[in-house]
């Protein structure tokens, strides 16, 4: 006998599984069936029946004509047979069926096979894609990140930059304060100050003296308001004496005198006395306030530099 392929081998033991014939009686009609196995089946089986009606027919026929049998006994005879075929064609359903059955798992099987082919080609084309896509993703969630880190970042150099400037409006405010303060507190030590000159000053003043009618020099003051204050000076007393007096009177406020003032001339301005004077070895002759004058007090804002 000529070999067969392997394919040929599985469908002659599908055949035998389903017929339960031998391999040999399997391979011929298989072979007179060119190798297909529906047909092959159905051969095979109308085969069987043929021979199973074949020698029911032989049996009847032999006890017929040698035993003589009555017609009721044919009958029966026939009615065996009848039965005999009704078997028959019951078993040939059932191999039906068996055939049905095994064409459904071969038709299983080959939808199984395309779903797989199918599914790995979907996979092939498919995965690509969903790489692609998650590629994306990740790209838009990191792009998202990068714009609210730099969100974040603008934010926390802008909060910064309001506490640096809070802090810095604070201490100028701080400094101010301070420098407030330590204007103040200047200011009340050189007004105590002053008036302690000036205290002393007026102590200093309080009497008259006796001068000479030929050495003596009246000097008449007024301020701005127009009050007069007179006093008699020797002519060889220095101009600065003036001065001081002056300013003794501003213990006084009512002689709307302030801490800072001069006296000039009511038509002049070429001879201002302040407190420059204190170290000129200037008199009253010598500066022509003798035998009398009339001075003005030009008083100065007590912010002023002046």
């Amino acid at each position: 006998m000529t070999e067969i392929s392997e394919g040929q081998t599985e469908l002659l033991q599908a055949f035998c599984e389903i017929t339960t014939c031998d391999i040999t009686t399997g391979r011929t009609i298989l072979e007179s069936t060119n190798w297909d196995l529906e047909n092959a089946i159905s051969l095979y089986y109308e085969q069987q029946n043929a021979n199973v009606y074949e020698g029911n027919n032989f049996n009847i026929t032999e006890q017929v004509n040698t035993n003589n049998i009555t017609v009721n006994q044919y009958e029966n005879l026939n009615e065996q047979q009848e039965t005999n075929i009704d078997q028959t064609n019951e078993g040939k359903h059932l191999n039906t069926l068996k055939l049905k059955k095994c064409f459904k798992m071969f038709l299983s099987v080959c939808g199984t096979s395309l779903s797989a082919i199918f599914g790995f080609f979907k996979t092939l084309f498919c995965v690509p894609n969903l790489n692609n896509r998650a590629q994306d993703n990740v790209s838009i969630r990191n792009f998202n990140r990068s714009v609210i880190s730099q969100i974040e970042q603008v934010q926390i150099e802008e909060a910064r930059r309001i506490r640096e400037e809070q802090d810095l409006e604070y201490m100028r405010s701080l400094n101010l304060d301070s420098m407030k303060q330590e204007k103040a507190l200047e200011k009340k030590r050189t007004k105590d100050l002053i008036r302690e000159r000036r205290e002393k000053l007026q102590a200093e003043f309080q009497q008259d003296r006796d001068i000479e009618q030929e050495s003596l020099s009246r000097v008449c003051v007024k301020n701005s308001a127009g009050k007069k204050f007179q006093r008699n000076f020797h002519k060889d007393d220095s101009v600065y004496e003036i001065f001081k007096w002056i300013d003794s009177l501003a213990l006084d406020k009512n002689n709307l005198i302030s801490d800072k003032f001069s006296l000039r001339l009511p038509h002049s301005k070429s001879v201002e006395i302040d407190d420059s004077y204190a170290d000129k070895e200037i008199t009253i002759s010598e500066i022509g306030f003798y035998p009398n004058t009339l001075l003005l007090i030009n008083n100065f804002d007590e912010d002023s530099d002046d």
